[in-house]
């Protein structure tokens, strides 16, 4: 029998994800059955990324 994985976990895990810049651009807002993963704006790279592409794009939609 397999179980649910830990919220935590998922977020621990999802923290070492591929992402562009490695600047790791993300907030987790977890809830009971739902993990929001909105763009962390302090994080941007506007010297590379100038209109957030990759910052946007390495966050959920």
């Amino acid at each position: 029998m397999t179980t649910a994985p830990d919220i935590r976990d998922l977020i621990r895990h999802a923290t070492l994800a591929a992402n562009s810049h490695n600047t790791q651009p993300w907030r987790f807002h977890a809830g009971d059955s739902v993990i929001d993963i909105p763009p962390d704006s302090s994080r941007r790279t506007p010297a590379v990324d100038p209109d957030d592409h990759h910052l946007m794009s390495s966050t959920s939609p």
